[in-house]
Order: C-alpha cells, then sequence, then structure tokens
C-alpha cells in the first residue's frame, strides 16, 4: 500500500518555541525551610546560698557531720587570714621602726663634755670638720647618755680614747672652780663606761676672747691632774682649734688603728 501522507510542516515561529520548550528543564519544587534546633533547655540561676546549704550534703554522708566539717573549715580559714594580716602588720611595723631609727653608728673615739652654754656643739662641729677635711675616720659624739633626750639611742662609749671637758670662766656659766668641775664629769664618764676610763684628757677653756682663763684655776688642775693637756681657746672664733685637733688626732690613733 502506499505510505501515509506527511504532516504539513510546522511554521517557523511556532517551531523555535516548541524547541525551547522541549530543551528547558522542569522547575526544581521548592526547597523547604530547614526545621530550626530545639532551644537547650536553660539552667537554673545558682545562688551562693543555695551551694552553701548543699555544701554540706555534698561532702560527707551524716548532715551533722557535714555541717560542722564545713563550719570548722570556714573557721580555720578566718584563723589562717588574720594570722597572715597580723604578721604582715608586724613586719611592717618593724620595716617602719629600722627606717626611723636608722642604720647602726660606730662607736665614738672621742666624747665632748661640760655644761650648757659652754660652747660643745661648736667645739663637735670644729673637731668633726678638721677630721672631714684631713679624711681621718675619727667619730667625736656630744655629752653623756644620762645627759641625752629620752628618744636618743644612748652611745656605746666602750672605744672612747678621749675626753674633752669644756669649761669656761664666763660670769653667765655657772660652772664653779676648774678643778672640781673636771673632776665631776670624769667620774660621769666613768659611770657610762665602767672599767675603760679615758687614757687622755683634754681640758679647754673656751670663749677665753671673752673672759680670759684665771691662772689660779689653771694652776690648781696642773697640780691635782698633771697628766691632763690644757688649752684655752675660742671654737666659735677657732682660736687654738688647730692644737686641740692635734692633740685629739695623736691621743686618739692608737684606737682609730683598731677600729
Amino acid at each position: 500500500p502506499p505510505p501515509p501522507p506527511l504532516a504539513a510542516p510546522l511554521p517557523p515561529a511556532l517551531a523555535s518555541t516548541t524547541l525551547q520548550l522541549l530543551s528547558t528543564p522542569p522547575p526544581l519544587p521548592p526547597a523547604a525551610a530547614p526545621e530550626a534546633a530545639p532551644p537547650e533547655p536553660a539552667e537554673p540561676a545558682v545562688s551562693v546560698s543555695s551551694v552553701v546549704g548543699r555544701l554540706p550534703a555534698m561532702l560527707l554522708p551524716d548532715s551533722e557531720a557535714r555541717y560542722e566539717h564545713v563550719a570548722s573549715g570556714l573557721q580555720n580559714l578566718g584563723a589562717e587570714a588574720g594570722q597572715a594580716a597580723r604578721e604582715s602588720d608586724a613586719a611592717a611595723r618593724a620595716k617602719a621602726a629600722a627606717r626611723t631609727a636608722g642604720p647602726r653608728q660606730s662607736p665614738p673615739h672621742v666624747v665632748v663634755l661640760g655644761d650648757e652654754r659652754v660652747g660643745k656643739s661648736t667645739v663637735v662641729g670644729r673637731l668633726r670638720l678638721a677630721a672631714r677635711t684631713r679624711d681621718v675616720p675619727l667619730r667625736v659624739h656630744e655629752g653623756l647618755p644620762a645627759c641625752l633626750p629620752a628618744c636618743a639611742a644612748p652611745p656605746d662609749l666602750s672605744a672612747v680614747s678621749t675626753a674633752v671637758i669644756v669649761w669656761t670662766a664666763e660670769a653667765g656659766c655657772l660652772c664653779g672652780p676648774l678643778d672640781g668641775y673636771v673632776d665631776r664629769y670624769l667620774r660621769l664618764l666613768q659611770a657610762a663606761a665602767p672599767g675603760k676610763p679615758p687614757r687622755q684628757t683634754i681640758v679647754l677653756c673656751n670663749r677665753t676672747d671673752e673672759c680670759p682663763c684665771p691662772l689660779p684655776e689653771i694652776a690648781c688642775l696642773m697640780q691635782k691632774r698633771p697628766q691632763a693637756i690644757f688649752l684655752a681657746g675660742s671654737a666659735l672664733r677657732g682660736t687654738n682649734m688647730a692644737p686641740l685637733w692635734r692633740f685629739v688626732e695623736t691621743c686618739a690613733a692608737p684606737r682609730l688603728q683598731g677600729a
């Protein structure tokens, strides 16, 4: 039999539209939204009181024993903290006392003695200046422990080899006779350093530029103490301070060599 007749061809515009529809893939279905994760359960708030209340139960099986154990532990902690605070305070006080007291001073080699207003401080200043100028390690101290203020530390007079006793003949200074004045201060020095008397005594009649030293006083002193060295001068004006320094340096030199 004869073949069936062919279908009539499609128009060009319809043919291109049909071809595009056949080549385009079908649209995918919309993606489902991801399911949200279930929220985690919130932890309950914990208070300090609740923890402290549960401490006995977390430590020991017996409730009364647990409570006593925790209470004793807290008491021990408080005692240790108090002890540490006390030790810290004591250490701070010790450091403050050490700073206030300062470094320990070495024993003096020379002690300058005398009543008030006779010029002891000026004499000490002259001797210390001479020692610094000549680079001599000579230590000079003024006064005795009984004459110092209550807040001052008493000096160690064990190394004293020379005593300089300052006297003046001024009418305003009631020093008394020179020989009795020297005896009084040597007794006081012997009481302050028993068993170690000074090897040399130097007597200085100070302020002779204002009031000369009476000759009978000098004669009486030399008669009673011929080993003593007597000088007349003025520490304020510097009169006879060079001879005084030479005597002090010579008398203290043996003790300085062993210091």
